[in-house]
């Protein structure tokens, strides 16, 4: 009777571990799928539909300002532009390539001048918001996270994980 008790609590703390650590396995394999430039291991674990409402609402809301009419011509045509910017852009080589650089800007290449960001790796860091909510922090080298972004991973089942929120840095928000 004490050993099958033993067996169904070490079967129980291995289930509650795996409930817990599954969104570390979930940034892992996404790492890796990124730096491998598969596609399709990455778009296993994103929900690309939810990721381009959140970056389109980030830049509403950012070229938007308090005082601007949500019915005004200036502000429908923003958003249309917004729509096909964010539409062409949020594909998976591009969140790829910004899991990579731990950065949301386009490579700029000078003649004779070695790219910087290619050498530093974004140091990235972790935190549960609730129990449904994971949060993944990318910050540079001297530690600022000013100029990277937050991946933000949503629970879709018991230990399944997606990518649905890309928090752009904050002096991209910033006019």
């Amino acid at each position: 009777m004490n050993r099958n008790r033993l067996y169904v609590a070490l079967i129980l703390s291995a289930v509650a571990g795996y409930w817990y650590f599954s969104p570390y396995l979930t940034v892992y394999q996404l790492q890796a799928a990124a730096q491998a430039g598969d596609a399709a291991a990455f778009n296993k674990h994103v929900d690309y539909p939810q990721l381009r409402d959140s970056v389109k609402q980030q830049l509403v809301a950012m070229t938007t300002g308090p005082s601007a009419s949500e019915d005004s011509l200036a502000a429908k045509l923003g958003q249309l532009v917004i729509d096909k910017l964010v539409n062409a852009f949020v594909r998976p080589e591009a969140v790829m390539l910004a899991m990579q650089k731990g950065v949301f800007k386009p490579q700029q290449k000078h003649a004779g001048v070695p790219d910087q960001t290619a050498a530093q790796k974004p140091q990235w860091t972790s935190s549960h918001d609730g129990v449904n909510r994971f949060i993944v922090q990318a910050s540079d080298a001297k530690g600022g996270a000013s100029q990277t972004l937050a991946l933000v991973l949503e629970r879709n089942g018991f230990a399944d994980w997606k990518l649905a929120e890309i928090r752009l840095p904050a002096d991209v928000r910033q006019p």
